[in-house]
């Protein structure tokens, strides 16, 4: 087993506490759909929170709507009042927030390819839905224009580039003083805006909406942290070269470890050890001895090695790999040996 040098902090440990306490590189804020951070304009709604009656509704925006490339961990979401109106002190006994990605589009009709967003509330959620805010009093009195934070208690790990959706979750269970004020949204042409909501003002343990917009949805500001990017790339078939690029790196981020599975047949970025299912490969990389320059476990203070510089593997590197596909993930820990962060996933097929 593998000790941190620094700590020596069993891995396991870490790897059991991998959304606990984590640190990256640059806080970012954008609104789901992008473009409405000024507040102005937009279309409101009492649902769910200018009203009495308890309700359930999953906000759906898609993935493109997203600024960032790769892998993100969102640490808050707020909304806030149409065209800056006054926000009553409200209070709700509970609201709960749930947050995963999908696997169905955020349209009623689907793209195609894709189905649409689902009736059933469960069939819209991946194995990584997280109750980022439990049941619980919230509570407040904020002036006009202000966008009101939901007050997450953990954060979710996001990664816009897998091309799943990102589903927001809201159970109330009803109200004693509500808004008194319309919720910012938005409203546009079909397959244009980005999101939708669906649910109904029927309880807040519904297991399937009854009402949907077509085409409308609540703003969301999102606060965001970037995660460490992965990229492989190769110059074409038959060559066995590698290119292994890991930027957008924690700035905390000290010791990590490329993970790789060759268990591929689950959908991408749905296995339960950073997004990937591990296979025999995965547990023995964890055993690799560090080195300067070892892509499989690596530091981040070796100057000119990866990760600080791309990892070239020349023609014929990886040449036994071609025709195989592998899931790919790094993550890192930071001195004290607790876990610091991790990048997107890659599903690659060799060349």
């Amino acid at each position: 087993m593998f000790l941190s040098p620094t700590s020596r902090t069993p891995i396991r440990l870490v790897l059991a506490g991998l959304v606990v306490g984590s640190v990256f590189s640059a806080q970012s804020t954008q609104t789901l759909p992008r473009g409405y951070d000024s507040g102005a304009g937009g279309v409101g709604t009492s649902l769910p929170f200018n009203t009495f009656a308890p309700q359930k509704w999953q906000w759906h925006y898609d993935s493109a709507q997203f600024n960032a490339l790769g892998s993100i961990l969102i640490v808050d979401i707020a909304i806030r009042s149409q065209n800056g109106a006054s926000v009553a002190a409200f209070s709700f006994p509970s609201v709960e927030v749930v947050m995963g990605s999908s696997t169905t589009d955020y349209s009623v009709a689907g793209t195609g390819t894709t189905p649409g967003h689902s009736s059933t509330f469960s069939a819209n959620l991946t194995s990584d839905q997280t109750t980022v805010r439990p049941a619980m009093p919230w509570t407040s009195g904020v002036p006009a224009a202000t966008w009101i934070s939901l007050g997450l208690t953990a954060p979710f790990s996001y990664d816009p580039s897998m091309g799943n959706d990102l589903v927001v979750q809201i159970a109330n269970c009803g109200s004693a003083v509500p808004w008194g004020a319309s919720i910012f949204g938005a409203t546009g042409a079909a397959g244009l805006l980005g999101g939708n909501s669906y649910g109904g003002p029927a309880a807040c343990n519904s297991l399937v909406s009854s009402f949907f917009n077509n085409e409308y949805v609540p703003i969301i500001r999102i606060t965001y942290f970037e995660e460490s990017r992965l990229s492989v790339a190769q110059s074409g078939p038959g060559i066995g070269n590698i290119l292994l690029i890991l930027s957008v790196a924690s700035s905390t981020g000290y010791e990590g470890f490329t993970l790789l599975s060759g268990n591929t047949l689950a959908p991408v970025g749905s296995g339960f050890l950073l997004g990937l299912v591990p296979d025999a490969t995965t547990w023995a990389i964890l055993g690799f001895p560090y080195f300067p320059g070892n892509p499989f476990h690596f530091r981040t203070t070796d100057t000119g090695l990866f990760p600080q510089s791309p990892l070239v593997g020349p023609p014929g590197t990886v040449s036994a790999l071609a025709g195989l596909t592998f899931d790919l993930v790094c993550f890192m820990v930071d001195v004290t040996g607790a876990y610091d962060s991790r990048s997107n996933l890659v599903r690659y097929t060799f060349q």
